[in-house]
């Protein structure tokens, strides 16, 4: 059975909005526990860089949640996580599911591609495969995750052949170090925050002209699907484009991620339930 690392986590207001468990915090708390994997059964991040010369930047995240929990529901969670290597032996998959103790809340799954650290070249990065030392220290049952699915893209296109978008809206970011990490590059934790930015902007904006996407100001995110292209770095200039699409009695939120050259460093699709009567929200 592959092996699983848990925390307990009790928790504070700061990790959720009205109506959910924050995505960011959905995230860090799986991150936190792929820590605690490495540590225990291969090395910890920092020793993964000095001692084996690899680090893992994510390409693509997952969220899924499974069941309504907010804040006033409990005051812990429980978290398990686990990690796989792909086939290609270039690629972690790591899956995290958050529990209250009985149920399941929330269920993250990302795919990290290793990267080979040249400190020769000044700690210059070339993507890689995982070293022998480190691929032999997974069971076998922890061997042979499919690869990344790159799907995104192709969804999008169809979401907008069926269903065009209704409205859109374009949010500038500067990646300030509140919004990287250690080697100054996005932190891929954040991301989920900006997505929610564009769109409770696009909802404020557009809001009142088409109550029916007020559901995602008001409403509980369902899902959401981000694939990651190319990293921002400090202080880079960055366009979160979002657009709402009606979809049969849902909404979705779809999302490019734009630098200042134009090009595309990331998708997402934020997805969500048949939304109730419209509430009132500014616009």
């Amino acid at each position: 059975m592959p092996r699983t690392v848990q925390s307990e986590i009790l928790y504070d207001s700061s990790f959720f909005t009205p109506v959910q468990m924050q995505p960011r915090s959905v995230l860090s708390i799986g991150f936190a526990n792929w820590a605690k994997w490495a540590s225990r059964h291969l090395a910890s991040f920092p020793q993964l860089i000095r001692r084996f010369g690899v680090s893992f930047v994510i390409v693509r995240i997952r969220i899924d949640y499974l069941a309504p929990f907010r804040f006033l529901d409990g005051d812990r969670v429980i978290a398990s996580t686990g990690v796989q290597v792909d086939t290609t032996g270039r690629y972690l998959r790591v899956t995290s599911e958050v529990t209250d103790g009985d149920h399941a809340i929330a269920r993250a799954e990302s795919y990290a591609r290793c990267v080979r650290l040249d400190s020769d070249r000044g700690f210059g990065a070339e993507t890689g495969r995982i070293p022998d030392v480190l691929n032999d220290l997974f069971h076998s049952d922890e061997q042979g995750a499919p690869p990344p699915p790159r799907v995104l893209q192709e969804s999008l296109e169809t979401l907008e052949a069926k269903h065009p978008a209704v409205a859109g809206v374009t949010n500038p970011v500067v990646m300030h170090r509140g919004l990287c990490e250690v080697a100054d590059q996005w932190s891929f934790v954040e991301i989920p925050a900006q997505l929610g930015a564009a769109r409770e902007t696009l909802v404020a904006q557009h809001g009142r002209r088409n109550p029916r996407i007020r559901s995602g100001l008001t409403d509980p995110v369902r899902g959401i699907e981000i694939e990651l292209m190319r990293p921002f770095f400090l202080l880079d200039e960055a366009t979160f484009a979002a657009s709402v699409h009606h979809v049969d009695d849902s909404i979705a939120f779809s999302h490019r991620l734009v630098g200042r050259d134009g090009r595309l460093h990331g998708l997402a699709l934020e997805t969500f339930d048949a939304p109730d009567e419209p509430a009132e929200v500014a616009a």
